[in-house]
Formats: C-alpha cells, sequence, structure tokens
C-alpha cells in the first residue's frame, strides 16, 4: 500500500485493472480541505495522463468560469494561478490543488495540440461571465441581472421569466457554445434563484452529471470528475435528489467507476461553524478518529491505500466533511455531519489513516 499521500505502483495497478471499460472515474475527497487528499488526486490524474488514458478533467466548478481554466491549462493562455482563483471557490485556492493543475499543464505543453488533456467545470454555479458573454452576440435579452453575484436575490419575482428566456435563448442558439452557456445559466437559476431557501438545491447534482455527460467525455480516453465523495458517490438521495454518482451510473452504467475517500484524523482547511459572524471564517481545525459506528472505523488498522468496497461492507453512515465544520457543532450535532448510506455507494476506497490541512494560496495555511 502506498503512503498517506501517495500514489504506489500497486495502487495504480489496481485502479488501471478497474477502469477497464470505465469512461468516467469520479475521484471524491473526505473534506474539502485535505492536504494528502488532493495531492493524491493529482498524482492520479498525472499518472492517467502519462498513461495515454486521461481526455478530460471535469470539475466541481462553474462551466462558465472553467473555460478560463481550460484555456490556461490546454493553450498556456494567460495566468493559471488567477484562472484558478476567479473560479471564486475557496475550496481550491490551494497550494495543492494549483501544483496538480501546474504539473498537468507542463505534461499538456509537451503533447500535440490533439493529444492535450481539457479542462471542464461542470458545476451551475458562477454562471456571470458566460452570461456576458452571451450579451455580446444578443444585447437585447434581458439577461442583466445574471451578470454579477447578488443582482437577483433568491425567489425574486424576476427569476421565472429569466429561466424562460435562458431556456428560450438555448433553444434557439446555433452556436454550441453558447448554447451551453445558455443552458448553465438556466440550469443556475432553477437550483438557486427560483426558490428561495435553497429548496431547490438537491438539482446541482443532477445538473453536474448532466453538464459532464454533454460537455465532459471524449469518445477517445477517460474522463475524471473531481468533486466531493457526496457529490460522486451513488447515491439516490442527497439533498432531495440523486446524486450525481447515480445519474452517472444510471446513464453509463459500469463505465463510470466511483473512488471515494475516507480519513482517520488530522487537520483539514474549514469554515469554521463555530465562529462568529458571516461568513465564517475559513481556518484549520482538527478531526478526531471516527466513531465506531461509522464506516471510516472500518479501516483504522490498515495502512493507507485503494481498497474494493465489497470487502468492506457496511450500512453506513460515514462522515460527511464538506466545506464547514465546527468542533463544538460537531460534539452538539454529530448527525449533522454524517452520511446514513452504506459503503457500497462507492466501487473503492482510498483510505487516509491522517492528514494534514491543505494550504491556502493567500497565506500559506
Amino acid at each position: 500500500m502506498g503512503q498517506s499521500g501517495k500514489l504506489s505502483p500497486n495502487e495504480f495497478e489496481t485502479l488501471h485493472v478497474a477502469l477497464g471499460g470505465v469512461r468516467v472515474l469520479g475521484l471524491g475527497e473526505p473534506t474539502h480541505g485535505s492536504a494528502e487528499a488532493f495531492a493524491w488526486k493529482g498524482e492520479v490524474i498525472l499518472a492517467l495522463a502519462q498513461a495515454g488514458l486521461l481526455r478530460v478533467l471535469a470539475w466541481e466548478c462553474g462551466y462558465a468560469s472553467g473555460r478560463r481554466l481550460d484555456r490556461a491549462l490546454r493553450w498556456g493562455e494567460g495566468d493559471l494561478r488567477a484562472a484558478l482563483t476567479a473560479q471564486n471557490f475557496w475550496t481550491w485556492n490551494t497550494r495543492e490543488v494549483l501544483n496538480v493543475l501546474l504539473a498537468l499543464q507542463k505534461w499538456n505543453q509537451a503533447q500535440p495540440e490533439s493529444q492535450r488533456v481539457r479542462f471542464v467545470g461542470v458545476d451551475v454555479q458562477e454562471p456571470y461571465s458566460g452570461v456576458q458573454d452571451l450579451l455580446l452576440h444578443h444585447p437585447r435579452r434581458p439577461l442583466h441581472g445574471l451578470t454579477k453575484k447578488g443582482l437577483l436575490e433568491a425567489g425574486s419575482p424576476a427569476a421565472a421569466p429569466l429561466l424562460a428566456e435562458l431556456r428560450d435563448l438555448e433553444a434557439g442558439e446555433t452556436d454550441p457554445e453558447r448554447r451551453a452557456l445558455a443552458r448553465n445559466a438556466a440550469r443556475f437559476v432553477d437550483t438557486y434563484l427560483l426558490e428561495a431557501q435553497h429548496k431547490r438545491l438537491g438539482l446541482r447534482d443532477s445538473y453536474m452529471a448532466h453538464t459532464l455527460l454533454e460537455e465532459g467525455l471524449d469518445s477517445t480516453g477517460l474522463t475524471v470528475f473531481w468533486a466531493h465523495n457526496e457529490h460522486i458517490a451513488v447515491n439516490p438521495d442527497f439533498a432531495g435528489d440523486p446524486a450525481s454518482g447515480l445519474v452517472l451510473r444510471e446513464k453509463l452504467g459500469a463505465a463510470y467507476l466511483s473512488v471515494g475517500m475516507l480519513l482517520g484524523q488530522g487537520k483539514f482547511r474549514v469554515r469554521d461553524l463555530d465562529a462568529l459572524g458571516q461568513p465564517k471564517p475559513i481556518t484549520q481545525l482538527a478531526l478526531g478518529l471516527p466513531a465506531p459506528h461509522h464506516s471510516d472505523a472500518l479501516f483504522l488498522k490498515k495502512p493507507a491505500g485503494l481498497y474494493p468496497t465489497r470487502d468492506f461492507a457496511h450500512a453506513g453512515p460515514r462522515r460527511f466533511l464538506g466545506g464547514h465544520y465546527g468542533i463544538s457543532a460537531g460534539q452538539i450535532t454529530p448527525k449533522k455531519f454524517e452520511m446514513a448510506r452504506p459503503l457500497s455507494d462507492f466501487d473503492l476506497i482510498r483510505w487516509f489513516p491522517e492528514t494534514g490541512a491543505a494550504h491556502s494560496l493567500d497565506d500559506g495555511r
């Protein structure tokens, strides 16, 4: 088995065998701020590229803003760090993630243009730059409420007419990229603005999966889907709707492979729910060992490595640690940070006995 944050030859061989006939590999992560998990995923991605298997890197970030990262990664256009931070996803603004993308950019630059790995953001969030581009070609369309964050509030009466306008624009647009931008913006409105209080948030996962299927497949090779565990999980009920992983499994069958990640203890980068004010500050928090009833506890005596879930049947729950956590909050409401789902939501588990916090691009934390 490999060291905690390193991809061992045995692990890559296990993964390579499992990828026979696979078109999409979902790579999860146990938190949105674990350094070793980010580094391990980066090693997998680079190894797959070097093996001639990887064609597309699909990422949990906005489709519209992801175009800038694609230009930097494939063609060297603009500064890669600036393109990363322009995603407005604080979770990815780390040295570990930047190192992954820099390594892939360097590999791309040594390849013929037709063989370079393409980047696709599959999330519905951050549609604003795409709407600004649409207005260059459709200046009379009433889309201005979606050119900047905060111009429209969730539940606004203007949301439904805007959604209809975007769907009409998508139906009539002949340019594939502009059609995709209109579709993405419509999905954002449907998910975040049509109703208040995030009542339609579950749609986000289905839309991410459909965007990947529409924009992120390549007939000549593999797509890697980088996201949190609970997005790549084969789960029928995540916030009231199917997780992206279930949609991909239903569409692709065995051609979708899901690799989840679990950790023992350590630190991770996160927004601290125990802190006062909004938004919650980004910091490093300590995480103790999983409780005996967690699926994670099955691996406590195992070394770091990749394990088939068929060898570790467990009904759950597993720990659910995303971008928000508080040590006191976790003690008061522990079930808030659990996912009551079986381990079979994943085909493989990458186990990290201990991890450190990812390092911020801004202050080195």
